[in-house]
């Protein structure tokens, strides 16, 4: 398949995802089309900007494509409807040159001209929602590390790896002798970062030890909620078992009552008829009179 010959304009942004068989681009003129490497011609297309489309990404969830212009806007592409979903107001003073998604596809983060990283939160989309300042130039690539961490490469040539939420510059990876860094990559295990910068080869960057770092983190929190796990489930426990032994004690408490009553009302039967076993009938009155009144 040949892009450049079915563009009327210069190509300056690709996308690719292969596990949907995902192709897309975007020219000079910010048209963006998408391809399917089964066909030549491009199965959609979206008039989303006024300028070059500078950088695009994927949402997976959302069978979105997210992309961002000189312009200065950022819009989110439907791929299913083929219709533009959302698009961010203009802001003609700032090109948005780089785009990533972060925090578990809840917040898209785009590179500016000004070096302000701009962050935004998905379905609210007409403005971001905050603002990160601190790269002394352009912010031109940008690559998604983790769900918070993210690698940037700056017109000044250098490398820095940044976290999202909150906001604050972890490291500087290195740089290119003052070149812009153009483009950035990385390997599928995270263990090695490639950037483009305006020269004649590639450079490879070794991320084993921020990897490393990543994995010990995770493995801390998972112990974390496994312990805090525990804890709750001893707590539970305790609980459960304090509250059987109250019902136990309620129980028990009842039939001593019972047979407490039991035995109060056996002695009472006991002596009533004990009352009436020893009671002496009384003589009438009169009786004996009567039978000495017959005699005489």
């Amino acid at each position: 398949m040949h892009l450049a010959v079915i563009c009327s304009t210069g190509i300056c942004s690709l996308q690719t995802d292969s596990s949907v068989s995902l192709h897309a681009s975007g020219d000079d003129d910010g048209l963006i089309k998408t391809w399917d490497q089964r066909q030549v011609e491009p199965s959609g297309s979206f008039d989303a900007h006024t300028d070059f489309v500078s950088d695009m990404v994927l949402h997976d969830r959302e069978q979105c494509l997210v992309a961002v212009s000189g312009d200065g806007t950022l819009t989110v592409n439907d791929l299913r409807t083929g219709k533009i979903r959302a698009q961010s107001e203009n802001d003609a003073d700032d090109e948005l040159l780089s785009v990533a998604i972060m925090k578990g596809d809840r917040k898209v983060v785009a590179g500016t001209q000004s070096g302000v990283v701009n962050l935004y939160s998905w379905g609210h989309m007409d403005d971001c929602s905050d603002r990160f300042p601190g790269h002394p130039s352009s912010v031109d690539a940008l690559v998604k590390y983790d769900a918070d961490t993210i690698i940037t490469g700056s017109s000044d040539g250098i490398i820095r790896i940044i976290n999202i939420l909150p906001n604050r510059m972890l490291a500087v990876l290195g740089g290119t002798e003052e070149l812009p860094i153009e483009r950035l990559a990385l390997s599928h295990d995270r263990a090695t970062l490639a950037s483009v910068s305006h020269e004649s080869c590639l450079r490879l960057w070794d991320l084993s030890q921020l990897a490393q770092e990543s994995e010990d983190e995770e493995e801390e929190t998972h112990a974390d909620q496994e312990e805090g796990n525990g804890v709750s489930s001893q707590e539970g426990t305790a609980r459960l078992q304090g509250d059987v032994s109250a019902t136990v004690d309620r129980q028990a408490q009842a039939v001593s009552d019972d047979e407490d009553e039991g035995q109060q009302q056996g002695k009472k039967g006991k002596r009533d008829r004990g009352k009436g076993q020893h009671k002496v009938p009384k003589r009438q009155k009169g009786s004996s009179s009567g039978f000495f009144a017959d005699l005489l």
